[in-house]
Formats: structure tokens, C-alpha cells, sequence
């Protein structure tokens, strides 16, 4: 995958923003998966390839803080569709 991210200082203290965006490509290696409920098997029909692109800012309020959110959308590339959507926001305290 790869990231792209731009920091922002906010004049002369140290406290910064970071927006960022990602974008993954994800591929699974293995067999379909499959499941037996009562002697009967079940296998996934998905593609093994998914990509995802995100969005996302961190910033310092304090040198031991951080603030941070982001929100990803993942897509199944070709054959049976799968998508899905993430968010986060949380704050991270270092001593």
C-alpha cells in the first residue's frame, strides 16, 4: 500500500496536523474458505483481491498527545461483490 500525508505546523509550537490518505491493494493466498454445518460444506464465492482507499489527520495537542481519525472503504476487484467501510477517532497518550 502506500501512504500520502502532508504535516501542518501550527506557527511556532510544536503542536502539528497531519491529514493523510492510504490506498491497498490486499490479496489472500489461500484456498476459499469453507464451513460445515451438519455434514454439509460451504465455500466463499469472493475474489481474493480487494482494494482500499482511506482518509484520515492526526494531531498533537501536547508533546504526550495525539489526536487521530480515519475512514477506509474497502471493494472486492471483480467477481461476486464485497464492500465495507471503517471509522476511528481516538486520542493516544505517551509518557
Amino acid at each position: 500500500g502506500v501512504r500520502l500525508f502532508q504535516e501542518m505546523e501550527n506557527g511556532d509550537t510544536p503542536r502539528a496536523a497531519t491529514p493523510y490518505a492510504t490506498f491497498n491493494v490486499y490479496r489472500n493466498f489461500k484456498g476459499a474458505a469453507s464451513v460445515g454445518i451438519d455434514g454439509q460444506s460451504m465455500q466463499t464465492q469472493t475474489n481474493k483481491t480487494s482494494g482500499e482507499i482511506g482518509v484520515g489527520i492526526t494531531g498533537r495537542p501536547s508533546k504526550q498527545g495525539m489526536l487521530y481519525a480515519g475512514l477506509k472503504y474497502r471493494h472486492q476487484l471483480g467477481g461476486l461483490q464485497f464492500e465495507g467501510a471503517a471509522g476511528e477517532i481516538g486520542y493516544r497518550y505517551s509518557w
